[in-house]
């Protein structure tokens, strides 16, 4: 495992090098000029056709506001994002499984990442999987603490989410119904799926709120109504399956993902089992995240990556607990010869 990371971690540091170079393509200048025409003035939705939630807007904005609109600007961005999610994913995993098992979490999501080249860079389900796991996170040390604290800042991130993509909202109320079924809280497991509720619906509240104020509100219900639903959803649909054979070595990487999540299940019972219950159930989410959509989008796998690798850590613990004495009892039986 050691040997893993430690080459793993080399090739990190290669792709992250040969990305410095990476310049400001696909989707993001497009959300970059939307942020821009709100920086001037403009109303979204309104003077700005486009689908995507305002609390896309409102990230490029802030890299606008901070770091200009070059490409230097969003590569740090993009690197910076990447760096927080992982350190987020090392955090959560260290409670499934010490050591160098949380490590190669953490440099598997990275790997794939940088690995998928720059029109991944900043995709709003990659600048996603934050918040989802920071919403788990709380749920989770909620759940460890018995701390209501912890449950509404989970809440906040799960609600942050739903603002860059509605589909995060399944994976709110997922965790809110997980902190609704714990027994270790003081109180009642009702209040505490309120308050995960609640808490979600804070940021969005906030978010929309500043889009009426703006005067974008109605033309954004308009954009929903008039043309997402009942035309762009239905445009360019795909199977799962032919999805990932597009991409190269897609069916190798959802294969290898597929044996993480089938160790994971037969993974002895951890320290904490909520977060490895809460990362199967995210995996859950990220399927379905990516098979509503049905556009076959390499960066829609966001989700379900970043859940399979928080699993990672409880795949290694069941090989360790099944895998290693099958194989030593394999290398005895040749070693000695059956036993009569």
């Amino acid at each position: 495992m050691k040997l893993i990371s430690a080459a793993s971690a080399v090739l990190l540091a290669y792709l992250v090098w040969g990305s410095r170079g990476w310049p400001l393509i696909h989707d993001a200048p497009l959300m970059h000029y939307i942020a821009w025409l709100i920086e001037q003035g403009a109303v979204p939705y309104r003077d700005a056709f486009d689908m995507n939630l305002p609390g896309v807007y409102l990230l490029h904005l802030a890299v606008l506001r901070v770091g200009g609109a070059g490409d230097w600007a969003w590569r740090l961005f993009d690197l910076g994002w990447l760096a927080a999610t992982c350190g987020l994913l090392l955090a959560y995993c260290h409670r499934i499984s010490h050591g160098w098992a949380a490590v190669s979490a953490a440099l598997l999501f990275a790997l794939y990442h940088l690995s998928g080249g720059a029109w991944h860079a900043g995709q709003r389900d990659f600048l996603l999987c934050l918040f989802l796991l920071l919403g788990a996170w709380g749920v989770a040390r909620g759940t460890e603490q018995a701390s209501s604290v912890a449950l509404g800042w989970g809440g906040l991130a799960l609600g942050a989410a739903m603002t860059l993509k509605p589909h995060a909202a399944l994976y709110w109320v997922l965790c809110a119904a997980i902190a609704a079924r714990d027994r270790s809280w003081a109180i009642s497991g009702w209040r505490a799926a309120s308050l995960v509720i609640v808490a979600g619906l804070l940021v969005p509240g906030a978010v929309f709120g500043w889009l009426a104020w703006r005067g974008g509100l109605g033309p954004f219900l308009e954009i929903l109504g008039g043309y997402v639903i009942p035309l762009y959803s239905r445009v360019g649909h795909v199977s799962p399956w032919q999805a990932i054979a597009w991409h190269s070595f897609g069916r190798w990487v959802a294969g290898l993902f597929l044996i993480l999540t089938a160790l994971a299940l037969l993974a002895p019972p951890p320290r904490e089992p909520a977060r490895k219950g809460l990362a199967l159930v995210g995996a859950l989410y990220g399927l379905v995240h990516f098979v509503v959509q049905g556009k076959g989008w390499e960066y829609q796998l966001y989700p379900l990556i970043l859940f399979c690798c928080a699993l990672a850590p409880a795949a290694v613990a069941s090989w360790r607990a099944v895998g290693w004495s099958r194989v030593r009892a394999v290398r005895s039986r040749w070693r000695y010869g059956p036993s009569w």
